[in-house]
């Protein structure tokens, strides 16, 4: 049986400054930390040897913990973004994607996003089929993050 972790990354001065899933959570923070990035999830803070981790929770299967990890970030005051297509809308109320119309879009699309359909990202500019868009594309967008973030 799988095991799923609600993992927690914290700073010297205790503060949580991401907190994510993960069946290996010690493999996990060196991707965050160890690596370059290179892609979503990865590197995301390279670099940093300020940070340790901690098992906030533990879950039997995935779709538990994605629940877990979202209430957790509400909590928190963090955004929950990830994989809220694999959670029916309403079963956790406070989801941002749920809140933004994003669950709304999915719906009116029969729950599938046409994998004829090609979007260009307001913030890069570059144009894709398909679902693939919404993977690193639109909010995700390493261009908007940037200039959300002033780096």
């Amino acid at each position: 049986m799988k095991t799923y972790y609600v993992y927690e990354l914290f700073d010297q001065t205790g503060q949580i400054v991401y907190v994510g899933i993960s069946q290996n959570p010690k493999k996990r923070f060196r991707s965050h930390t160890k690596y370059k990035p290179v892609c979503s999830g990865m590197g995301y803070f390279y670099g940093r040897e300020d940070l340790d981790w901690r098992i906030h929770s533990t879950w039997p299967n995935k779709k538990s913990a994605w629940n877990a990890e979202g209430i957790r970030k509400l909590e928190l005051g963090f955004e929950w973004t990830e994989k809220v297509g694999n959670i029916k809308a309403g079963k956790i109320g406070g989801s941002i994607n749920v809140k933004s119309g994003h669950w709304q879009n999915i719906k009116s699309s029969g729950g599938l996003i046409a994998s004829s359909t090609i979007r260009t990202c307001p913030h890069c500019n570059i144009q894709i089929k398909g679902p693939s868009y919404f993977k690193k594309h639109g909010e995700r967008c390493e261009f908007r993050r940037s200039s959300v973030h002033g780096s």
